[in-house]
């Protein structure tokens, strides 16, 4: 049997022991929940406005108990579910029974990504939520994925990427050392070590603990793309990219509008996302937070820069002073010695340094197999807060 369907095998046997999408969205409080979170995902940070779903073909590939498929449906989706868990299906048909939803839900498979077969359908929005990663292949799984979107249409991918997800991976890492496959101790290593993450999945995903735990840390395959590796598969399949969440726009590219645009799936620009990569490697406190602690000398900073600005303003034959240009090269010698890079070093440099020496002392105590110090270890940057950036949306649209 090859490592695919074996893959395949071991990580259906985990679903149908403890489902990792299922949550009770009958309950009126966590439906709206549900559904706020998922139109702000959409609809805000991905830019994909309500009336695109209006009679859109979707494929949801992945799309376990069905509960974020509801939401495109009453938004006018058509949809089309796929799930190698003949369970979790159940609950998708039954859920869209439910809500009288039975006309939007036009086609289910129970079939993995890899034996799938749909022929020469194309759909408006495809949509993989979280789920390559427990592939064999993702990557070969995003490849196959994309033949199946429309001319101007588009494919959205949610996943754990790469750099955001070393801390998460890290943690597994950690309990294999420490459990081997023992289901029993990596639950209580688990709930020991990591507590503080597994309490905030709780509440930021509305899962169980017992399904943070099984789906993050007792899963059986997660291999988590980079996210160069997503924009090379949508380059080589003329697919730009249209909108992300965290943002990946590099903020040193600066063309004209008018010239034509340099898309970020050209792999010359893709050295361009490592900040933002850092960012996702070392993230722990939300963006207010952020805002506060490491760029509130910028508040400062932009006070000086935007009175440097303003002697650019209304520049007419009446007002044109030599004075005002002393007066800017004043402001601009004030800014300058404001140190502006000073927060970057501290929020970038500094803080991946910490996270450096906390792998080092973390090595070391793995290495001794010490329960007691890992338990006691004061980390400095280490499972923090959100622990690395856990979901990553990257959506292409069909040229």
């Amino acid at each position: 049997m090859d490592s695919i369907k074996t893959t395949q095998e071991k990580v259906l046997k985990l679903y149908q022991k403890v489902n990792p999408s299922f949550r009770p969205i009958e309950n009126d409080e966590l439906f709206e929940q549900m559904r706020r979170v998922r139109e702000d995902i959409f609809f805000k940070k991905l830019k994909l406005p309500k009336k695109l779903f209006k009679g859109a073909k979707i494929i949801s590939l992945g799309s376990g108990t069905g509960e974020y498929e509801l939401f495109y449906a009453l938004w006018g989706g058509e949809i089309t579910c796929v799930d190698m868990n003949r369970f979790a299906m159940d609950r998708v048909v039954t859920l869209f029974s439910h809500y009288k939803l039975e006309h939007s839900l036009k086609k289910t498979y129970v079939q993995s990504y890899f034996d799938l077969d749909i022929g020469d359908e194309k759909f408006d929005f495809v949509i993989a939520d979280g789920t390559i990663v427990h592939t064999e292949d993702p990557i070969g799984a995003l490849r196959k994925f994309v033949g199946y979107v429309e001319k101007e249409g588009f494919i959205v991918v949610a996943l754990t990427e790469l750099a955001g997800g070393v801390q998460r991976n890290l943690q597994r890492n950690m309990l294999n050392i420490l459990a081997g496959d023992d289901e029993r101790k990596i639950i209580d290593y688990a709930s020991l070590l990591f507590k503080e993450h597994i309490e905030h999945a709780i509440q930021i995903g509305g899962r169980t603990k017992e399904q943070v735990i099984y789906d993050t840390y007792i899963n059986p395959k997660s291999k988590t793309p980079i996210i160069q590796d997503i924009l090379r598969v949508f380059n080589e399949n003329e697919i730009s990219y249209y909108s992300g969440f965290p943002l990946i726009n590099p903020f040193c590219l600066t063309s004209s509008a008018r010239e034509p645009q340099h898309d970020l799936t050209d792999d010359r620009f893709y050295h361009l996302t490592l900040m933002n990569q850092i960012t996702w490697l070392l993230a722990a406190d939300d963006d207010m937070n952020v805002a506060e602690e490491y760029f509130s000398s910028w508040k400062d900073s932009l006070k000086i820069f935007s009175d440097f600005s303003a002697e650019f303003y209304d520049i007419t034959s009446k007002d044109t002073k030599i004075d005002r240009l002393e007066v800017a090269l004043n402001h601009l010698g004030e800014f300058l010695e404001g140190n502006i890079v000073r927060p970057l070093e501290m929020f970038l440099s500094e803080r991946l340094s910490e996270f450096y020496l906390d792998l080092e002392e973390l090595l070391s105590m793995l290495r001794k197999k010490d329960i007691d110090a890992l338990k006691n270890a004061k980390y400095r940057r280490l499972f923090k807060g959100t622990c690395g950036v856990g979901y990553t949306f990257v959506v292409g649209h069909k040229d």
